[in-house]
């Protein structure tokens, strides 16, 4: 028992084992799929993050066309007056399409001998207060002299010497140089001046001289008579494009940018949040370079679950769960059957051995028994008509081991013929459950054609479905012997010892049925009753042994003067009774036949009898001796009465021919 319940523990162990496998397994492939998840989220964080920049990128070259729109206007026109200028900036709806932007502005480059004049002109134009400012000497001045919309904040610029700034100045420079707009960087608007501070930049497009070359950058210095520009507040600007950015929303996404390469707070130019912090696994850096100006983009998820949805991993891992407790249940259930069939398995085992000692013991009993009874087994497959006789079965017909094929005909074709019918239809009524057990007796031929009595016995040990016998196992007994002592007992019942004729009770019989067959076919049947004439005085002068001798004789004479069919009995002492059966219907005919029978046996005995003498002294001696019969005889069809009538009436028959003087016959009718 403990051998067996620690290898139960070592199998168990191992299913312990497997779960364990299993949960990491599993916790290791949702760990995994949670990583895919997370890596395909960035992934289209940082597609985001590239459409955004592109976005803001585009932004820039589109208003960038529509500054050199602008300047190509004053390089086409000797002059552009103010009127003009609302007209066209009007014209061109900035607001609607360049969100953040304030408007559109011309700077014109003023020499110092020619600033007074520039002054009073402009006050000419219709704007009374109009100065350049700061004030002071500079060795040029540029002037916002145009800006529409002209806003209160917008007019608060005109005058403004936008190169007396040097982060100005440093992008006009590079647009005056490169031929393209430029940005500059981190700045203050004028137009801010009394109101609330935010970061902006302004976008300048050189205006060159109409018929001037502007090849290169000495020529464009040249030929530089001013520049358009268009302020942008960058707050404004950047939410607009991440409003309008299709399929994100503006909390989803953490956007910091900085003027140049750098990270620093001073040079922070948008933030959507309250800290430029940006340490998340969404974090991606872009940068924008607009001509030789470069900014720093931030990008970072506010919201990471909503681009990372986990349910899979979580479904993953609870299914990898489900499925290593299933595989554990699995494996304890086949553990524990296992276990229980090999429990099973060793208790089978036992009982098969014990089984196998009890049947080897009951095979022996069996065989001893079988052999102890002298009886010969059969074994009949009824499908295959095969049949196994054991050696004992063929010892009892007198056959060798070789000499009987195993065929069901071996058996069948000794019946003796007049049994066969009567065997087939024994087995016939077992078999269609008329009898409850198969038993038959009746005669075999041997193999030296004699015949022997044989019981059968036997069951069917095995049926289909639809109950039809398939096997059938029994035994024959050799009861020849018996039926040999059957045969003395009931002929000592029934016949006379000396004579071996029928007795008075089988004489009773045989009249019986005489007696139904003639009510049955209402022929005539007669009964005849002799007595010996001459018997006493030979028994007394000469002994029994001669009267013995003479009444076997009698029985001779009668046997010989009737048919087979008819009986010949010894009632009783010398006298003896024929019955003739099936005479006729006509009772004198019948009448006729009886009497001729009668007068046949009547000569029989009128013959001398001789007789040897038995005793030594007399030996080869013989004695002639007459005796003759009374005979009383009576016709009899569809009788009513008894036997024992009938006799009496044939008896009162042979009286009355005694009576005659004997020797005589008399047939009397009933």
């Amino acid at each position: 028992m403990v051998k067996s319940n620690l290898f139960v523990q070592k199998k168990t162990l191992k299913a312990w084992l497997t779960l364990a496998i299993g949960l990491l397994i599993s916790v290791g492939v949702s760990f995994y799929v949670k990583e895919h998840i997370r890596q395909n989220a960035v992934k289209h964080f940082s597609f985001i993050a590239d459409q955004l920049s592109f976005k803001i990128e585009e932004r820039l070259h589109e208003y960038a066309l529509v500054l050199k729109s602008a300047s190509s206007l004053f390089r086409a026109s000797d002059t552009i007056d103010r009127d003009e200028w609302n007209v066209y900036v009007h014209s061109l709806r900035l607001d609607n399409y360049f969100p953040g932007n304030l408007g559109l502005a011309y700077n014109q480059i003023i020499p110092p001998e020619k600033l007074t004049e520039h002054i009073e002109t402009i006050r000419a134009q219709g704007v009374p207060h109009y100065t350049l400012k700061p004030e002071g000497k500079r060795d040029v001045y540029t002037s916002i002299v145009y800006i529409e919309p002209l806003s209160p904040q917008n007019a608060n610029a005109l005058g403004y010497d936008t190169y007396s700034d040097p982060i100005r100045k440093a992008a006009m420079d590079r647009a005056r140089d490169s031929g393209e707009p430029a940005i500059t960087g981190k700045l203050e608007l004028v137009q801010d001046a009394f109101g609330q501070k935010q970061a902006a930049i302004i976008m300048y497009a050189p205006i060159y001289a109409k018929h001037l070359s502007t090849k290169t950058v000495e020529e464009r210095k040249r030929a530089i008579v001013g520049w358009t520009s268009g302020p942008y507040r960058m707050d404004s600007l950047i939410r607009s494009i991440l409003v309008q950015w299709e399929g994100s929303h503006e909390s989803a996404i953490k956007l910091c940018m900085f003027d140049g390469v750098g990270e620093h707070l001073e040079s922070l130019l948008f933030s959507n949040h309250d800290t430029t912090q940006i340490a998340s696994d969404f974090k991606q850096k872009r940068t924008i370079t607009f001509n030789g100006h470069h900014w720093t983009l931030l990008f970072d998820n506010i919201n990471p679950s909503l681009e990372m949805n986990t349910t899979l991993a979580w479904a993953t891992l609870s299914v990898g769960v489900v499925l290593s407790l299933l595989i554990f249940a699995v494996l304890l259930a086949v553990i524990n059957t296992q276990t229980n069939a090999e429990r099973i398995a060793e208790k089978l085992t036992s009982d098969i051995k014990e089984s196998k000692r009890l049947l080897k013991e009951s095979e022996f009993r069996w065989k001893f028994a079988i052999e102890g009874s002298r009886d010969g087994v059969w074994d009949w497959n009824i499908q295959t008509n095969v049949s196994y006789y054991t050696t004992r079965w063929k010892e009892i017909l007198g056959y060798g081991e070789n000499d009987i094929l195993p065929r069901h005909e071996e058996w069948e074709k000794r019946i003796h013929p007049e049994d066969r019918e009567k065997v087939r239809i024994i087995l016939a009524e077992y078999f269609e459950g008329k009898r409850t057990v198969y038993e038959a007796e009746f005669r075999m031929r041997c193999k030296d054609n004699q015949y022997k009595w044989i019981l059968s016995r036997g069951i069917v040990v095995e049926r289909s479905g639809e109950g039809n016998p398939l096997r059938m196992i029994g035994t024959h007994t050799d009861i020849s012997e018996r039926k040999m002592m059957e045969e003395e007992v009931h002929h000592l019942a029934f016949y006379d010892a000396l004579t071996q004729l029928p007795n008075r009770r089988l004489l009773h019989e045989r009249l019986k049925n005489a007696i139904s067959t003639s009510k049955r076919n209402g022929l005539y049947h007669a009964l005849i009753f002799l007595d010996l004439d001459n018997f006493k005085p030979l028994n007394d002068a000469n002994g029994h042994t001669l009267g013995d001798l003479l009444l076997i004789e009698v029985a001779q004479r009668l046997k010989s003067s009737v048919r087979e069919v008819d009986t010949v009995a010894r009632f009783g002492g010398d006298e003896f009774v024929v019955i003739i059966t099936d005479l006729s219907r006509d009772k004198i005919e019948a009448a006729e036949k009886a009497m001729g029978v009668a007068t046949k046996i009547h000569h029989a005995f009128t013959q001398p009898y001789i007789l040897p003498l038995g005793e030594e002294i007399f030996e080869g001696l013989e004695i002639e001796h007459h005796c003759t019969a009374s005979i009383g005889v009576i016709l009899f069809s569809d009788h009513e009465g008894s036997e024992d009538e009938l006799i009496k009436w044939a008896d009162n028959a042979m009286y009355q021919a005694k009576a005659k003087g004997r020797n005589q016959i008399v047939l009397e009718l009933v």
